[in-house]
């Protein structure tokens, strides 16, 4: 499942520039590298999971608005949408990004 599309304005104005600065080229490939693992645990989210996880955290709907288009009741869907958090924070932690720092 892809979380973010590629043709992001911020990637589209760094690329090109990425070996002019070196700060832009290792914010280059955090950003891949995360944006890869990110993709990567929300590939192993159960699918009604992954759908809650991602219009609530990449399209911003409401509550209520998710409910609707999945048929499921609000509790259910905080449910699954901690569990999702949940399982996304450790999946990315295994994967070297963590409070801390990253990769």
């Amino acid at each position: 499942m892809r979380l973010y599309q590629p043709e992001e304005p911020v990637l589209q104005r760094a690329e090109g520039r990425q070996e002019s600065h070196p700060l832009l080229s290792y914010l280059f490939l955090l950003i891949s590298q995360l944006r890869r693992v990110l993709d990567e645990c929300a590939d192993r989210l159960k699918p009604v999971m992954a759908q809650v996880f991602s219009l609530r955290e990449v399209a911003g709907m409401e509550t209520e608005e998710i409910c609707k288009e999945l048929n499921i009741t609000p509790t259910n869907c905080w449910v699954l949408l901690h569990r999702a958090r949940v399982f996304m924070r450790q999946c990315l932690e295994l994967n070297g990004f963590s409070k801390a720092g990253a990769a």
